[in-house]
């Protein structure tokens, strides 16, 4: 599949689209917050990005078109939804573009209509916030890193718990194999304060485990 567009949430209260071949930024988004995360939908016609709950502002899922000229590009919203509650820390896309998944600073993870709007479920089975969100190839499942040191598989629609991976550090990113029953988590701190800690103290590290049996198979420092 070609890679046309890249798209970027800064601090700086922007979201960029920018031309992979060339480099070239072809859209801003101007924003009142920070931007928390970003996300391209199924298809690159849809895209969404999160502004965070800052500045007097309320944490929102913006969806925003993607032009296939850049020239066409405006930056209007095709809806805009307002989190309440817990602030969203990571978004992505459900099956079909059809829901947003969103996980929370306070653990929790909701389902949102992405037409209407409204949420549809939410759970909470991380005591620390959600640092990210990956589907399984077929989008029947996917796992969640927390800074509670877990990384958990739930199901798409039900948001059971499916499988839970235990460590002793905080867990930054989780993926599963797409050829193996195996999954990968990395972690043990921000990675924007690896270069500020020593080597020794930070266990900054990837650990995989059997997906189906939850048990630590192996690790990288």
């Amino acid at each position: 599949m070609e890679l046309r567009y890249l798209m970027t949430g800064s601090a700086d209260n922007t979201a960029k689209l920018w031309e992979v071949e060339t480099g070239r930024c072809v859209f801003t988004w101007e924003t009142r917050s920070a931007v928390r995360c970003v996300a391209f939908a199924l298809g690159d016609e849809q895209a969404l990005f999160v502004t965070d709950a800052t500045m007097g502002q309320q944490c929102t899922i913006h969806v925003v078109p993607i032009e296939a000229d850049p020239e066409d590009q405006t930056d209007e919203a095709i809806i805009n939804i307002v989190a309440t509650g817990s602030k969203v820390t990571v978004a992505t896309w459900g099956n079909l573009n059809k829901t947003i998944i969103t996980g929370h600073e306070d653990g929790s993870i909701s389902i949102w209509d992405a037409e209407s709007g409204s949420r549809l479920k939410s759970v909470k089975n991380h005591a620390k916030a959600i640092t990210d969100i990956q589907f399984h190839k077929d989008k029947s499942h996917f796992i969640t890193a927390s800074k509670d040191c877990s990384a958990q598989i739930f199901d798409s629609k039900t948001l059971k718990v499916l499988k839970r991976y235990q460590t002793d550090r905080a867990v930054n990113s989780a993926a599963m194999s797409p050829i193996r029953p195996h999954v990968v988590l990395g972690g043990g701190q921000d990675a924007r304060e690896v270069t500020t800690t020593t080597a020794k103290g930070n266990k900054f590290e990837a650990r995989f485990f059997h997906l189906v049996f939850e048990e630590e198979i192996g690790r990288v420092k």
